[in-house]
């Protein structure tokens, strides 16, 4: 039974490698509404680590729906950032095809949100 923990998982247009998805957890690793560099080197630790998929944490999506004052929202500024965690070189992990096409479905839903 969790031999089928490591078997793949398709999830909409993605299939994860494995089914180890780190749930989202506040890193406390943003400032003035971006994602640090600490954040990215997390999460990449954490896909090189195995991870099928690991989510980012309090996100808002407009800036007065943030919870926390340096909380991450989705803003123009922002997006160099957010693309940094999302697209980061993970070449030696099994995730790096996942987090693409996660992050071109993300970017696109973005761009349609921020056009709106």
């Amino acid at each position: 039974m969790l031999t089928a923990a490591y078997e793949p998982l398709t999830l909409g247009p993605i299939t994860l490698p494995n089914r180890f998805i780190k749930a989202g957890a506040n890193e406390n690793m943003s400032k003035q509404g971006r994602p640090t560099r600490a954040m990215r080197m997390h999460h990449e630790a954490l896909v090189k680590g195995g991870v099928g998929m690991t989510t980012m944490a309090y996100v808002a999506v407009e800036k007065d729906g943030r919870t926390l004052p340096d909380q991450v929202w989705i803003h123009d500024d922002a997006m160099p950032d957010l693309r940094a965690v999302v697209l980061q070189d993970t070449s030696k992990a099994k995730c790096k095809k996942v987090l693409t096409k996660f992050a071109i479905f993300f970017f696109k839903q973005t761009k349609n949100h921020l056009k709106s």
